[in-house]
């Protein structure tokens, strides 16, 4: 986590926020490898995410001819990022949110299934983040802050690899030794802004009926104790939050 921290403090602001939310929001990030370091061109982007590939907090996933694809090279990696992304937004926006606190309310998910507190760490988020007239807000955002809050405890494994086609869930909170809570999660989110509320009905439909066909699926069938939940925000607010 230090590495990570040091690293994303020696890039500009504007590099370390686009790499940084780029691979929470995507699992990559696109570059053309920089063979060699000079002190006499400006450190960009491309040389961020070389050093971030040097250091081994990237792999290579894709060769796109002269640029390359990087993603996270191994779960505990991805985990220190997506701790670095929601502390970060605590110190850069000043969030008001405790670490234990946030535990708390995973424990409450994880042992009664009582998801409100959990989202409603999310909204409060939403609602600090929203006088920020830079931070584009969309589902692949909520998913982050959501993936983010949970990565503070190590409750649960979770899969929350981007599906360009919408054929996997969007979030699970899986069994992770040696830890046993009561549930697993299957969590479907959607957004809307405040000018497509009227959408809200069918982005409920829509969320249900993909948890439906998730449910189809055998990996899925296989997860003992799994409980699936809908949240659709309409701005920062959670309008829907249903289980199904």
């Amino acid at each position: 986590y230090g590495k990570i921290r040091r690293l994303f403090r020696l890039g500009s602001s504007e590099h370390y926020q686009v790499v940084l939310e780029g691979l929470i929001e995507t699992g990559h990030v696109e570059a053309l490898l920089t063979q060699q370091f000079s002190f006499e061109k400006q450190f960009d982007q491309d040389d961020f995410i070389s050093l971030l590939f040097y250091m081994g907090l990237v792999t290579i996933h894709q060769t796109r001819l002269s640029r390359l694809k990087f993603s996270f090279p191994n779960y505990v990696i991805k985990e220190l990022y997506l701790e670095f992304f929601i502390k970060s937004l605590r110190e850069q926006f000043q969030l008001d949110f405790e670490i234990n606190d946030v535990r708390d309310k995973l424990e409450q998910l994880a042992q009664d299934n009582n998801i409100m507190p959990f989202v409603s760490l999310t909204e409060n988020a939403l609602k600090t983040l929203s006088n920020r007239d830079f931070i584009f807000f969309d589902e692949k955002y909520i998913k982050a802050l959501f993936v983010g809050f949970a990565s503070l405890s190590n409750l649960y494994f979770i899969k929350s690899e981007p599906e360009p086609e919408q054929k996997y869930p969007d979030i699970l909170l899986l069994y992770r030794q040696p830890y046993a809570p009561n549930y697993q999660f299957l969590l479907e989110l959607k957004y809307l802004n405040k000018k497509q509320r009227s959408r809200l009905n069918e982005k409920r439909k829509e969320a249900i009926n993909q948890i439906k066909r998730y449910k189809q699926f055998p990996e899925i069938q296989q997860l003992e104790n799994l409980k699936s939940w809908v949240i659709v925000f309409v701005g920062e607010k959670a309008e829907v939050v249903e289980e199904v």
